[in-house]
């Protein structure tokens, strides 16, 4: 038996590069709204923005979709989900006044989140993970948590 009949479904992962400080974290405000509304599905986000002064700002949100942890809980990442080492790394490549949001979401939403994203003033780039990369994180998650 395919032990991946039952996998996750695909998901999509954005990341959308804002050239003012606030950009990424208005968007993200646009994108909970349009969640709570139910028009577009957001699993977790994570705001990086370098502000004029250069100081380095991260914000990781909750699970937006309501379910116990995030896809970037599961890939195997502390907290709502994305590794402070990558943050950091987005952080010392971002230019000061400018930010950057990363969002995951069910990848049947990835292009309602691009429009939304491109229209807030984005440049959007994404990555795809298969059924059987999210099952396998998700199962190396769960064997860390000790499930």
């Amino acid at each position: 038996m395919d032990e991946y009949k039952f996998a996750p479904e695909a998901v999509a992962v954005l990341v959308a590069a804002f050239d003012e400080p606030n950009g990424a974290a208005d968007a993200l405000a646009t994108l909970k709204t349009k969640v709570a509304e139910g028009k577009i599905a957001v699993k977790v986000a994570a705001v990086v923005a370098r502000d004029e002064e250069d100081k380095l700002h991260i914000q990781e949100t909750g699970d937006l979709s309501g379910k116990r942890r995030g896809l970037l809980g599961w890939l195997g990442l502390l907290d709502t989900g994305i590794a402070n080492a990558k943050l950091d790394e987005i952080g010392r490549v971002l230019d000061a006044g400018n930010s950057v949001l990363v969002v995951t979401m069910p990848l049947g939403a990835e292009g309602a989140v691009r429009q939304e994203l491109q229209a807030a003033g984005a440049d959007v780039i994404s990555q795809e993970l298969s059924p059987r990369v999210v099952a396998e994180l998700e199962r190396h998650l769960k064997e860390e948590e000790g499930e």
